[in-house]
């Protein structure tokens, strides 16, 4: 995924959808070097988030999803 730059609200899948990636324990991004804008929606995603990984994305600025109740490592490196 070295051409990415934007993660957009495609991402999150169908609209409808109130609180997408409900399951999801683990998300890792790696590797993206043209990756500048990750769009948030702000309103609960990933609510059994565990763990978070960003590595090698150093044009990454602005925010990152909030209310992460369930989040117990992060790691941003490169």
């Amino acid at each position: 995924m070295h051409r990415i730059t934007e993660v957009t609200v495609e991402f999150y899948g169908s609209p409808s959808c109130k609180k997408p990636f409900n399951s999801l324990e683990k998300l890792e991004f790696a590797a993206m070097p043209e990756w500048k804008q990750w769009h948030v929606l702000g309103n609960g995603e990933f609510p059994a988030l565990q763990d978070l990984s960003i590595d090698d994305c150093p044009k990454l600025m602005g925010k990152l999803p909030e209310n992460l109740c369930s989040l117990t490592k992060l790691r941003i490196s490169r």
